[in-house]
């Protein structure tokens, strides 16, 4: 799935929403917000192996934050103390927070990424059951630049990126892959 320059939004008012492995969740010029909005019944389980990638490419620079929330979308992010299994790299202001409750991730290392652009998970209700989940080898990457999180050309997410960013012209070329990938 992959949106260039608007937001972005898979919001469920009430169960889980489930993004299977091996997804690209892309968005060029746009926050994207994953939300379930009930505390009670919601959740959000994020695959193995899975991409969500936001790049801001366009002039005047739109907002291109990344929200993971269940419950409300929170106005301020919160501890950026990551857990297990999650690697985070920040820079040019940008930051990840995991909020109050945190999420759980399984291995492999999931990374994430926030470059200029913040990444934001939250979970909006009481007590501290988390209610977010990452699947192991996942990308999440906010940030100004257009970014290939790996060259790994067996990757289908890889190759479905790659040829998704060529498709709109923001990278040159033209790759062309087999039903492997």
């Amino acid at each position: 799935m992959t949106v260039l320059a608007g937001n972005l939004s898979l919001v469920s008012t009430g169960g889980t929403i489930t993004i299977g492995n091996n997804t690209l969740i892309a968005d060029n010029g746009g926050t994207i917000t994953i939300q379930a909005q009930s505390t009670s019944t919601g959740a959000i389980s994020i695959g193995s192996n899975v991409g969500i990638i936001g790049s801001n490419t366009q002039s005047p620079s739109n907002n291109n934050e990344i929200y993971i929330a269940v419950g409300s979308l929170p106005t301020t992010g919160t501890n950026t103390t990551s857990p297990s299994n999650v690697s985070v790299k920040t820079q040019s202001n940008g930051n990840v927070y995991f909020g109050t409750s945190s999420i759980t991730a399984t291995a492999p290392t999931n990374n994430v990424t926030a470059n200029t652009y913040n990444v934001v998970f939250n979970y909006g209700g009481t007590g501290t059951t988390t209610t977010i989940s990452l699947g192991g080898t996942d990308n999440i990457v906010a940030s100004k630049q257009i970014l290939i999180p790996s060259l790994d050309l067996t990757n289908s997410i890889v190759t479905t990126n790659i040829i998704n960013l060529q498709k709109a012209g923001e990278i040159g070329g033209s790759l062309i892959v087999n039903a492997s990938g």
